[in-house]
């Protein structure tokens, strides 16, 4: 437990050991066109893209969807055009 705090504490004060430990935010879909490499390493298939889409974007259409980036939490976060 002392761990997990100390990790929390150095990655909230230093941008480097948090991307270190957290990762960093990866594109996914960038003007409606998916990089499959990309969704591949993050895990992330196109049925979690369309649901997440479905369920953050209220849309079904890549084409609407200016970028796509998958958070440093596993999140999906989506930039419509």
């Amino acid at each position: 437990m002392l761990l997990h705090r100390l990790f929390a504490y150095l990655a909230f004060y230093s941008h480097g050991f948090g991307i270190l430990v957290k990762g960093r935010p990866d594109t996914i879909v960038r003007d409606g066109k998916h990089y499959f490499r990309t969704m591949r390493r993050n895990h992330v298939s196109m049925h979690d893209l369309d649901e997440d889409m479905r369920l953050s974007a209220h849309t079904d259409d890549l084409s609407k969807i200016r970028v796509a980036r998958v958070e440093r939490s596993g999140d999906i976060s989506f930039i419509e055009k």
